[in-house]
């Protein structure tokens, strides 16, 4: 037997009630709790704090294309981090491969 562990409308509204109470009493506009996803990514990146790599990791994309799409605009390009195992195009792993033989 599988159980699925799906919120309810009313654990749904009591969450939400909640963090918007939390929010008021910190002195912060009310936001949905998916905003700080992207507050999250935009401030790990511009602080230089991971590279797209690990952001895409955390954030579950597919691809970190897929982070690039999104927030290539927050990013100064002279001081992009790709990290050691970015490769957009698969040129470093076709040239290892060469090497190899």
């Amino acid at each position: 037997m599988r159980l699925a562990l799906v919120p309810t409308r009313e654990a749904n509204l009591d969450f939400n009630h909640e963090w918007w109470k939390l929010l008021k009493e910190c002195g912060f506009e009310r936001r949905r709790v998916y905003s700080c996803r992207h507050t999250f990514a935009t401030i790990m990146l511009q602080d230089g704090v991971v590279s797209i790599n690990e952001l895409a990791g955390l954030l579950g994309h597919s691809t970190p294309k897929v982070t690039l799409a999104h927030y290539a605009s927050v990013i100064d390009a002279k001081t992009i981090d790709l990290g050691k195992n970015f490769d957009l195009f698969g040129t470093l792993l076709a040239r290892s491969q060469k090497e190899a033989f």
